[in-house]
């Protein structure tokens, strides 16, 4: 593939799957800081695995697999580095939200995902997108019959934060393990 087909391909991807890149994005970064930086970071890496997409699996599929790929390597670097700042109530949901109530709970849930550990954010992330077990089982490389359990016990860990419960979920997150995420 030369340059100007990966520069098409690169551009194509980029008008029609943009929303997927700015979802897993914001579920993995929690300031406006760095979201600019892992959405760089994820632009970058699907600019260089284009060459290496031999589509076996949709666009989406390799964008998803290739975007959450890139934001767990960052989230795990961040970690890292311990420098991750935490900025509860901070409103960085999309200027187009004309209405102050569904930009408070967009926020609300995008904290919510970013509360979860890193495998789960990328389940419910591909969930809400509205892709099926089948779908979500290829891109993070677990069952079908997988998928159906770790979304029902990520349903009800967010249910208990979005109702202001946080102890449930510690209590959670302990019991499941938090290095398994």
């Amino acid at each position: 593939m030369d340059t100007e087909e990966q520069e098409l391909r690169f551009q194509k991807w980029l008008e029609d799957y943009r929303g997927i890149l700015v979802k897993v994005t914001r579920s993995f970064a929690s300031i406006p800081e760095d979201f600019d930086d892992l959405f760089q970071e994820i632009l970058l890496q699907l600019w260089k695995s284009i060459p290496s997409f031999s589509q076996q699996c949709s666009d989406s599929t390799w964008i998803y697999r290739v975007a959450i790929n890139r934001a767990l390597v960052w989230k795990r670097k961040e970690t890292r580095r311990s420098e991750i700042i935490h900025v509860l109530g901070k409103d960085i949901a999309d200027q187009s939200i004309p209405d102050r109530v569904d930009a408070e709970r967009l926020e609300l849930l995008y904290e919510a995902i970013r509360r979860l550990t890193k495998a789960e954010r990328a389940i419910v992330l591909l969930a809400l997108d509205g892709l099926s077990y089948r779908e979500i089982s290829e891109i993070i490389e677990i069952s079908e019959s997988n998928v159906g359990v770790r979304l029902n016990r990520i349903k009800k860990k967010m249910t208990k934060f979005m109702k202001g419960d946080t102890h449930g979920i510690r209590r959670h997150q302990r019991s499941m393990g938090q290095a398994a995420g």
